[in-house]
């Protein structure tokens, strides 16, 4: 399955650390073996194209902040990821994360590969309205988020990355950690 997979990295680390300090350090430090998970171990959703039985990440983008994030972005870039700066562009902080990964992941949409899902690690229940138009489009989504999401974001997935199957299979904490 040819996949694309956006991470909104301080929507995910912020949610990991959290729950524990060390979840978010592992998730940010080691992507390569929770990409590995992904790829390899990782159910597929349903009504994956006839087929398909593994993951092929084709587009691998993680949006940062940079003024907070920035001692991560090496262990992102070893692991293949292009990762997109997102400053602040308030007095409050919001960055503009959610808009490039939008606007990246139409662009995605648009190109002569067909990706045939996409990945969105984030809890924010502003990419609803884009999860709808990719199943409009014929493509399988998957999201991950550490934290609450809404019913509605959830139901506009095909499928839901558990974030405790997440913690214990992808960034290998077991029960006695």
């Amino acid at each position: 399955m040819k996949s694309a997979l956006f991470i909104d990295f301080d929507n995910v680390y912020s949610a990991l650390r959290r729950l524990d300090l060390h979840y978010a350090e592992r998730f940010a430090r080691q992507p390569l073996d929770w990409l590995r998970w992904l790829t390899d171990r990782l159910p597929l959703p349903e009504h994956a194209p006839t087929g398909s039985n593994t993951r092929r990440l084709l587009v691998r983008r993680c949006y940062f902040n940079p003024h907070v994030y920035q001692r991560f972005r090496p262990h992102f870039n070893r692991a293949g990821f292009e990762t997109i700066d997102c400053p602040p562009m308030t007095t409050e902080g919001k960055t503009s994360t959610d808009i490039h990964m939008v606007l990246d992941m139409v662009d995605v949409l648009q190109s002569p590969t067909h990706h045939d899902e996409f990945i969105v690690f984030s809890a924010d229940a502003d990419f609803t309205p884009l999860l709808r138009k990719l199943r409009r489009d014929d493509r399988r989504t998957t999201i991950f988020a550490a934290g609450a999401t809404s019913a509605s974001y959830d139901a506009s997935s095909d499928l839901i990355i558990d974030p405790d199957a997440f913690v214990s299979e992808a960034l290998g904490f077991g029960d006695e950690d």
